[in-house]
């Protein structure tokens, strides 16, 4: 899941890549409108279990997962209202591209302004 690189001897990690399946909702149980529901709930949870007394580091991972799998299936979802599968699929790669490069932009820009290292000027 993690790329290294050597650093004074030491490996250190260049990227966490997380692998989100892709999941063709709705799924039984889940109407159009509910996705966004449901990424409220799963946001919520996993705000609680950060804030829990009995923090783990493990099950607040899992529920970013969960965040992150409701986030896709929102954003692919709404892409198939207006497209087919194959062309949701792009349009749900290119919102990640374009949110990634914003991302890279933002920290990078806070490693210059607070004397941040930044392991790797990481670019696709």
């Amino acid at each position: 899941m993690a790329g290294f690189l050597e650093s004074e001897g030491k490996r250190m990690p260049e990227h966490i890549c997380f692998a989100i399946p892709l999941i063709d909702y709705p799924v039984k149980g889940y109407q159009p409108g509910d996705m966004r529901v449901k990424l409220q709930e799963e946001v919520n949870e996993l705000v609680e279990e950060i804030e829990s007394a009995n923090y783990d580091q493990r099950r607040m991972l899992s529920e970013l997962f969960d965040v992150l799998q409701v986030t896709v299936g929102l954003i692919r979802q709404q892409a198939r209202e207006i497209t087919s599968p194959s062309e949701a699929n792009k349009v749900l790669d290119d919102v990640i591209k374009r949110a990634y490069f914003d991302h890279l932009y933002k920290i990078n820009e806070y490693a210059r302004q607070r004397s941040w290292e930044v392991v790797q000027d990481a670019r696709m």
